[in-house]
């Protein structure tokens, strides 16, 4: 489907909300220009020329309504209303004529839900943030759509335009209306906040909206909406005659118009989820319009109905569920300890059971192997949100622990690892894997990303103190397991992208030999169609069984009950947006900045600064070779760099470099990568004779405009030992 700028335009352009004053006066020298017309003018003084002769010696005085009834028959009032795009005697009809969205070319068969946005207001928290932004996700089905970005202010001037797809459904029988109100996914809006000078995004809103009681209301006011336009085109005709006051009949007009324009609130994240941040205005349409005929009343209790529904479903799986988590406790009394997790709240404050987080996602052309997509999915920012407590029946021991719906972290761009996890199943699920999200411990270790709030000249001293804090310690964690055929399985981390070969510690291939993975211990596992808890009398790794069926190690929840509460959150697979960025016009653009901070550093140095491009060109492999052992788990031989390093060096110098990896794009925090680093600071403030620098960088992008940053700074210079 093609939709062009100037088609768009026509759609805002046809959709502003209407001033009182500029309407009347539009509407009446419509009405004047076409009575002005001769013809149209000879016939109402004919009308009125004929009702006169009619009531000629009567005693009563003609009517308002006797002239409206004899210029009614006449076909003077059905004219007007034509020539205005609207039929007297097809009212209802005139809501099915197709207005600029008309233009949209899209397949036969197709129909769209036409949402607008109109501005924001009550964004009281947001003001204060002089250097960030506003931008809305919206996502419906498997469709994903990104607003522009907008000032951070209370009232946010959102103006954007998007077509939601909808499913399929027949709008040529009468029960048409009832497959369309039959549609039970929501739209889900997610409210970035995004810093201009760090890049980081935050959530700051979520909100999930049914549009079927939008689209009830405004199908049922548009049927006004037209009749009141007709009454008010007949009036304004009357008061052109005889001015009477139809000021009324306008305003009605205009406050209909109006209403059309819903307010939403958006609620906060978290302990906030109770309050709203802030509201968007916005409508709704259906694309193209249509007849729908339906029985309003029978509609709101068909939805009422289903809601009843929902609930009465919640309850009888919170009872068994309930059942079920006190005969495994019954089992022994240490299992109340252990981190079996059946439910979680997400970024709404909504609590689910967690095998009802996992959404398949399809993976486009830039990710084509489950090691791409671990890779990916180690690149999102990793925030750990730390809550200590027990909760109720299946908690995992942390209290209003948040997990985020797979498209708020995608938006977000960061999350805990549980978000990681569970978008690294939902890929690895579309490349047909069988595989399972396991709940348990891992040996702490101090993350790379989890102190980025930290001053960077604090950051190195700062990790090396965690690092002997947290020796030996463990943490929650989650992760993915696939078996293997031969009895193996492999534990895939998503938050640093590796994957690690497991074995039985009474394996008899690997007689004396440990495996490398950090994971300690595991408490339960589940996927798309099962949920089992570990009812072995140890749930170390390294003494558990992974044979699920045997229902004496694990515990199932029930098959039948995981599907059929899945049903009910089932939506088709999400769709990773395609990365717009052009990394190699990036790359160059990084290079020419560092190499300026470069210069300025030494120059305060009293140190002169040359580059050799020859030698930068060389680089080029060694980064190459770094991203392809990260993101496809391969070593490449580097026998070709090292030949073209030595045949590039001048005999008697002497080369140095330092690699580096970076997740953004700043130039300052590249310096201060090397500044903080002995060899980097080595290379940084070199001295001698014939001292030549290189800088070479390679971005790597992935869908989400997701990237990553290899950097080599290397110098060569004369060796007088």
């Amino acid at each position: 489907m093609n939709v062009d700028d100037s088609d768009m335009d026509a759609v805002d352009r046809d959709h502003e909300p209407l001033d009182p004053s500029s309407a009347k006066s539009v509407l009446q020298k419509l009405v004047r220009d076409h009575i002005a017309q001769e013809t149209v003018n000879q016939k109402v003084k004919e009308c009125v020329r004929d009702l006169a002769m009619e009531h000629e010696g009567s005693p009563q005085t003609l009517s308002v309504e006797e002239i409206r009834s004899k210029i009614r028959s006449k076909g003077l009032v059905n004219d007007v209303l034509q020539s205005l795009g609207v039929g007297e005697d097809s009212a209802l009809e005139a809501s099915k004529k197709p207005h600029s969205m008309q233009k949209i070319k899209g397949k036969k068969g197709e129909k769209f839900l036409h949402l607008t946005f109109h501005g924001g207001s009550a964004f009281i928290e947001q003001q204060g943030y002089e250097t960030s932004t506003l931008r809305i996700h919206v996502q419906f089905r498997n469709q994903r759509f990104t607003s522009e970005e907008y000032a951070c202010v209370c009232d946010p001037g959102f103006q954007e335009s998007f077509l939601l797809q909808l499913p399929s459904f027949t709008d040529t029988s009468d029960t048409s209306s009832n497959t369309l109100f039959n549609i039970k996914d929501r739209i889900h809006f997610v409210v970035i906040r995004q810093n201009a000078d760090t890049q980081r995004c935050e959530v700051i809103a979520s909100e999930f909206v049914d549009f079927r009681p939008t689209i009830l209301r405004s199908i049922l006011e548009g049927r006004y909406v037209v009749a009141l336009r007709a009454s008010f085109v007949l009036y304004t005709f009357i008061k052109f005659l005889l001015n009477p006051i139809c000021s009324g009949f306008i305003h009605c007009w205009l406050v209909f118009e109006r209403t059309s324009i819903r307010s939403v609130k958006v609620h906060g994240i978290g302990m906030h989820n109770s309050l709203p941040t802030g509201i968007i205005h916005m409508k709704m349409e259906l694309i193209p319009q249509m007849q729908l005929n339906f029985d309003a009343e029978e509609i709101a209790v068909m939805m009422t109905q289903e809601k009843d529904k929902r609930v009465l479903q919640e309850r009888q799986f919170l009872v068994h569920a309930q059942k079920w988590w006190e005969e495994y406790t019954s089992i022994r009394p240490t299992h109340k300890k252990r981190l079996v997790k059946l439910f979680a709240e997400d970024e709404s404050g909504s609590r689910k059971p967690i095998f009802t987080y996992l959404r398949r996602v399809k993976p486009s052309r830039a990710i084509e192997t489950p090691l791409q997509a671990a890779r990916f999915v180690s690149l999102f920012k990793y925030l750990h949100r730390v809550n200590d407590g027990l909760d109720s029946i299946g908690s995992g021991g942390r209290n209003h622990e948040q997990w985020f719906s797979t498209h708020a972290f995608l938006s977000s761009k960061q999350g805990d690892v549980e978000d990681h996890a569970l978008l690294l199943a939902g890929i690895m699920l579309e490349f047909g894997l069988d595989l399972y999200l396991c709940l348990g411990t891992k040996r702490c270790t101090a993350s790379e990303d989890a102190d980025d709030d930290v001053p960077f000249d604090d950051k190195y001293l700062l990790r090396k103190k965690l690092n002997q804090l947290e020796r030996g310690k463990e943490e929650m964690y989650m992760w993915v397991m696939v078996p293997d055929d031969d009895g193996h399985v492999w534990f895939w981390d998503p938050v640093s992208g590796k994957r690690y070969k497991h074995w039985h510690e009474s394996d008899s291939r690997h007689v004396g030999e440990v495996p490398s993975h950090p994971f300690m211990t595991i408490d339960c596992v589940f996927n798309e169609t099962m949920f089992a808890a570990n009812c072995q009398p140890s749930h170390f790794i390294s003494e558990c069984s992974f044979d699920f069926n045997d229902s004496r190690e694990w515990k199932p929840l029930g098959s039948d009950i995981v599907t059929s509460v899945r049903k009910r959150y089932a939506s088709p697979p999400l769709l990773l947006n395609p990365s717009k960025i052009d990394p190699y016009e990036l790359a160059e653009t990084f290079e020419i900045e560092l190499k300026a901070l470069i210069k300025e550093h030494r120059h305060l140095l009293g140190m002169t600064c040359r580059f050799d491009r020859t030698l930068e060109q060389t680089l080029s492999p060694s980064l190459v070779a770094y991203e392809t052992e990260q993101s496809h788990d391969v070593l490449l031989d580097n026998n070709e760099f090292c030949l073209a390093i030595k045949k590039s060096i001048p005999k008697g110098h002497s080369f140095k470099g330092f690699p580096f990896e970076m997740r953004s794009l700043s130039v300052q925090e590249a310096l201060h990568i090397c500044n903080k680093s002995f060899v980097g600071k080595e290379i940084l403030e070199i001295h001698g004779d014939q001292v030549w620098h290189a800088v070479r960088c390679r971005v790597c992008v992935f869908p989400e405009d997701v990237v990553t940053v290899w950097v080599m700074l290397a110098c060569r210079y004369l060796n007088t030992v």
